[in-house]
C-alpha cells in the first residue's frame, strides 16, 4: 500500500473512485480505495482502486475476484506497476481490466481481457481528455476527462 502520495496521486485516485461509484451497477459491484486488499497468486496487494463483485462477507480482508484494478503511478512505483503488478493482477481469472494512470497528465495504460479470454501483452495507451475506457464485465465506460479532472495537460513541445 502506498503512503505519502502527492496531491495529484490522491486526486486521480479520488476521481476514479467517485466516477466508478457513479457509473457501475451498485447492486452487483462496489468500488473501493486502497485500504482493502486484492489476493494475487503470490500474496495480497493494495491497489489504489478496486472494483469487486458485491459481497456481504463483511469481515473479509481482501477480495479474491476483482473485475477492475486501478493503479496511479508514482515516481517510485512506475516499474512495479507496469511489470510485476501487471503480471500478478492480470493472472487473476476474474480481472477484466487493469488500468494504470499517470498522476502528472491525462495519460493511461489499459490491459483488457479479450472476448476469447486472452490478454494482450502490451497495454493500450490513451492520451488526452477525449478518450474513454470500456470496462469489461461492468458494462460501463470511464472517461479520461473524469479521471483527470483537476490535473493539468502535458506540456507541449516547443
Amino acid at each position: 500500500m502506498m503512503i505519502k502520495v502527492s496531491r495529484a496521486h490522491w486526486r486521480v485516485s479520488k476521481n476514479v473512485l467517485i466516477e466508478l461509484s457513479r457509473i457501475i451497477d451498485g447492486t452487483r459491484f462496489e468500488a473501493g480505495p486502497a485500504e482493502f486488499g486484492v489476493k494475487t497468486g503470490v500474496g495480497v496487494r493494495y491497489p489504489d482502486v478496486t472494483v469487486d463483485q458485491r459481497n456481504e462477507q463483511l469481515k473479509d480482508l481482501a477480495c479474491e475476484a476483482p473485475t477492475l484494478i486501478v493503479e496511479v503511478l508514482s515516481p517510485s512505483s512506475i516499474a512495479l506497476d507496469m511489470t510485476t503488478k501487471q503480471r500478478e493482477y492480470t493472472a487473476i481469472p476474474s480481472l477484466q481490466t487493469y488500468l494504470v494512470c499517470s498522476q502528472d497528465e491525462p495519460r493511461a495504460w489499459v490491459w483488457k481481457r479479450q472476448p476469447d479470454g486472452t490478454r494482450p501483452v502490451d497495454a493500450e495507451e490513451i492520451v488526452g481528455r477525449d478518450g474513454v475506457i470500456a470496462l469489461g464485465g461492468l458494462e460501463a465506460e470511464l472517461s479520461m476527462a473524469a479521471i483527470f479532472r483537476g490535473i493539468p495537460d502535458a506540456p507541449t513541445a516547443g
